[in-house]
């Protein structure tokens, strides 16, 4: 059972929506890093979770902007908490709702 991912609500194991999904730490500052990653959907509810994450490929917001430039893979954002992510939607001049990720399709 090992690597087996499972939604808590469902009760079922997770699908792979698509594979090689760019996924961008971000911090106050903007993007810090970037890796290649899985997004999972859970068949029952729809709910979506990132999972199988690769070692970071970029380091540094010019670094990671070329990446997102070139790869033309699906961009996942993600901020360690609430308060950077509202901090960095203040700098943008946004309300951190407008930072909500699309649902990867």
């Amino acid at each position: 059972m090992n690597g087996v991912r499972i939604c808590l609500g469902c009760q079922v194991e997770l699908a792979v929506k698509k594979n090689g999904v760019l996924l961008v730490s971000m911090g106050v500052n903007g993007a810090s890093e970037a890796a290649f990653c899985d997004v999972l959907e859970c068949p029952g509810c729809g709910m979506q979770f990132v999972g199988g994450v690769a070692d970071a490929i970029a380091f540094g917001a010019a670094a990671v902007s070329h990446v997102i430039e070139t790869s033309g893979a699906p961009v996942v954002r993600y901020w360690l908490n609430n308060r950077e992510r509202n901090e960095f939607a203040a700098k943008a001049g946004c309300d951190h709702h407008s930072l909500t990720n699309e649902v990867v399709t």
